[in-house]
């Protein structure tokens, strides 16, 4: 649930918290870049907006893309249930997109979430756990073809259409 943080005579910020899903060949900068972005969002005005916190399956340690090794917080039963889900993705998302473990959580928590967001191929799992039926969906410009095999009633943002990123 989201917390009002009092700040300096302005408004209170709400501090919301955000799981970061992880799994084996996941994707280091699809993970580490908004892990890194929420954790110092707003320290410039005192603020800290986000508790941030990582999860897998179990809580295992998982080896990311290129042998990185990474020790989550939580595991999917002890996560607390956050306001913000994002999936990464990476090359481990086509075996997740398959994993009934994986589906059944990401589609649990992330129809209570205030925000659902994935990274790249991460919508080729939130496709299978059923969350993008109705909404237009993007993922990496050589996943396409996938997503629309696995989502084929939901639109998918053309190969060449024009996007803005940052990352």
């Amino acid at each position: 649930m989201p917390i009002p943080i009092p700040h300096h005579g302005a408004a209170a910020v709400t501090r919301r918290s955000v799981a970061i899903v992880l799994f084996d060949d996941v994707e280091v900068l699809d993970f580490a870049g908004p892990f890194e972005v929420f954790s110092v969002c707003g320290r410039r005005s005192l603020l800290d907006p986000f508790d941030v916190y990582t999860v897998s399956e179990r809580g295992q340690t998982i080896r990311a893309r290129n042998g990185l090794i990474v020790t989550p917080l939580h595991s999917f039963e002890s996560a607390p249930s956050p306001d913000i889900l994002l999936v990464p993705g990476g090359f481990g998302t086509r075996r997740e997109m398959k994993s009934p473990v994986m589906l059944e959580f990401v589609a649990r928590v992330g129809t209570h979430c205030e925000f659902l967001l994935s990274v790249c191929t991460g919508a080729l799992v939130l496709a299978c756990a059923g969350l993008l039926d109705g909404l237009s969906a993007t993922t990496h410009h050589l996943a396409l073809d996938e997503l629309r095999a696995v989502a084929p009633a939901r639109p998918c943002a053309r190969a060449h259409a024009s996007w803005t990123t940052a990352a």
